[in-house]
């Protein structure tokens, strides 16, 4: 068995001067002090082409199952409940759990008690994803006793088949109605000034 050195590379150019005993076996010490021992040199361009086979495998399955997680929760279009919104859209059950309240904010939110509440997002809005779940919240820990509230998703052309974005003229998502018995009294269009709760509530009470 003969023990071959490689030069140093340059342009990833390899000529070196092999030769093979009886057996056909070679031993490589590459530069970094690995050694390959095996039957034939193209042995060894043989496992390289079968390493970026199965690298490239690899990567178009990670590639694929990527995919396929969106496709599982494409965007949404129509009503949508509070409870069927977190189960489907990872992203907005993962802000609803990381945004926690301040005890001043739980206190604001109280103003929409009794109200109607609408609010017209984009599944695919990263404003909506913050937005949405923020309000989901804060009627929950706030044990909010609302009149209604109504989420509906649009598509991505803020369009809908109900009449959702003409009736609330939608130009940004999300946008959040609160309404009484004599109509529109706040509303919050993309992102608050403030905080969710305060903006709303200052509004109400505003037009009170």
């Amino acid at each position: 068995m003969h023990v071959v050195q490689f030069p140093t590379m340059q342009r990833n150019t390899i000529k070196p001067n092999i030769s093979r005993d009886r057996r056909e076996m070679v031993k490589i010490t590459i530069r970094n002090g690995t050694e390959i021992t095996m039957n034939r040199l193209s042995d060894y361009w043989h496992n390289s082409r079968k390493y970026c086979f199965f690298s490239g495998l690899i990567l178009a399955l990670s590639l694929n199952v990527a995919v396929a997680s969106q496709v599982l929760s494409p965007d949404h279009v129509g009503r949508i409940t509070a409870q069927e919104l977190l189960a489907t859209y990872p992203n907005f059950a993962k802000e609803y759990a990381r945004f926690e309240p301040s005890e001043a904010q739980l206190n604001e939110i109280q103003a929409l008690a009794g109200k109607e509440i609408v609010a017209v997002f984009g599944t695919w809005c990263h404003d909506s994803v913050r937005e949405v779940p923020r309000l989901l919240k804060l009627l929950d820990l706030g044990q909010v006793q609302f009149g209604a509230l109504t989420l509906y998703g649009v598509s991505r052309q803020k369009s809908d088949p109900d009449g959702y974005s003409e009736k609330y003229g939608l130009r940004y998502t999300p946008t959040f109605v609160v309404s009484d018995d004599a109509g529109e009294i706040a509303r919050v269009i993309e992102r608050p000034n403030d905080s969710l709760a305060g903006d709303l509530a200052s509004q109400i009470n505003g037009a009170k």
